[in-house]
């Protein structure tokens, strides 16, 4: 195992908390939103808030699978590209999934999950 390797590895395991923060905040607030875009079309608090649990938290277990896609595109495109390309779609999908409510639930959805996606790759 190389150097640089190692080290990565090390930072890995010093960071792990970090990275918790990130997934339980992007939760919530993808949680917080559904929950309020299903309040809006007229279910009641309770079974929105277990609908937008729920699909933020599918959308939060379907994001591992990101992890390694986003070493394989690494791998292919470099490190530099790969997480200007992931960073930049994931900002986009962060700055207009409140924009797309209007559009239907079924937009938001789509682009929740594509956000959950590129927010752990």
């Amino acid at each position: 195992m190389k150097a640089l390797d190692r080290k990565l590895l090390r930072d890995l395991r010093l960071l792990w908390s970090q990275g918790l923060t990130i997934a339980l905040v992007v939760a919530s607030g993808l949680a917080a939103f559904l929950t309020s875009l299903w309040v809006a079309q007229g279910l009641s608090l309770t079974a929105a808030t277990a609908r937008g649990a729920s699909f933020a938290s599918a959308v939060l277990l379907a994001s591992g699978l990101s992890n390694a896609t986003g070493g394989w595109l690494s791998d292919r495109l470099g490190r530099a590209r790969t997480i200007v390309v992931v960073l930049t779609a994931s900002g986009l999908c962060s700055a207009l999934i409140g924009w797309t409510a209007p559009l239907g639930l079924a937009v938001v959805l789509t682009l929740a999950i594509v956000y959950g996606l590129l927010v752990t790759a």
